[in-house]
């Protein structure tokens, strides 16, 4: 998170600056972001339910390693 979008989620009361080291920043959720988190995770599993409908439960593990696999040959070579 940068600097700008920081600011716009203190002003929206999602996050409060807790210190300020050099040019690190370090912010906490408030209570009104975990709020507006709680509800963004209810809306993405209800929508992945939606999406992933035609698959059993075992189809969807399975596209869960799967996809995690993927993620995590990204993350390698983007570190190389």
């Amino acid at each position: 998170m940068n600097v700008n979008d920081s600011e716009k989620r203190q002003d929206r009361g999602l996050v409060s600056l807790v210190t300020q080291l050099r040019r690190r920043h370090i912010v906490e959720l408030t209570a009104v972001g975990r709020r507006a988190l709680e509800r963004a995770d209810k809306a993405r599993e209800g929508l992945e339910d939606e999406i992933l409908a035609p698959l059993s439960a075992e189809e969807r593990k399975m596209l869960n390693k799967l996809v995690e696999r993927v993620l995590d040959g990204m993350l390698q070579e983007t570190r190389s």
